[in-house]
């Protein structure tokens, strides 16, 4: 299956693809420059650099068009501090963008999705979209968090 990922250098995306391309899928990202210092990405993994809030809805079809899955493996966390209430800043990074690229993935025959943000909670996919399982359990993505940071400090 080929499979549009926004983020695919972070936390998240980087084992999301890893493990999708471990299972035989064809992992396409776009996600911020620089590179992560220490990133350790799949070669397999095809990585352009471009910020998707700013990219046009045909800029978003255009990577989107003959994939079968999204994942979206970028926004903000709980590791970014705002004013309060926080929700804005949530809503603004995380629910709205989701909204849209949802809408474009339903359009462009997406029907499987994956969100890696704290927006899943608070988000209702379009008829027609199903979730899809990277096979990384929120266990072990606490405890690959938890690793970097320690290793960061």
């Amino acid at each position: 299956m080929k499979i549009f990922m926004i983020g695919g250098t972070g936390l998240l995306g980087s084992e999301a693809a890893k493990v999708l391309i471990e299972r035989g899928h064809e992992v396409l990202s776009i996600a911020l420059p620089p590179l992560p210092q220490g990133a350790e990405l799949p070669p397999e993994m095809q990585i352009e650099f471009g910020n998707y809030i700013e990219m046009t809805d045909e800029e978003i079809r255009g990577y989107m068009q003959g994939c079968e899955g999204f994942v979206f493996a970028a926004g903000v966390d709980e590791r970014v501090e705002g004013p309060a209430p926080i929700y804005d800043l949530f809503k603004k990074y995380n629910i709205d963008p989701l909204k849209r690229l949802l809408t474009i993935a339903k359009e462009c025959g997406i029907k499987l999705y994956s969100v890696g943000v704290q927006a899943s909670t608070a988000l209702n996919a379009p008829r027609g979209c199903a979730r899809i399982r990277t096979g990384i359990c929120l266990l072990k993505q606490t405890r690959i968090r938890r690793a970097r940071l320690a290793s960061e400090s």
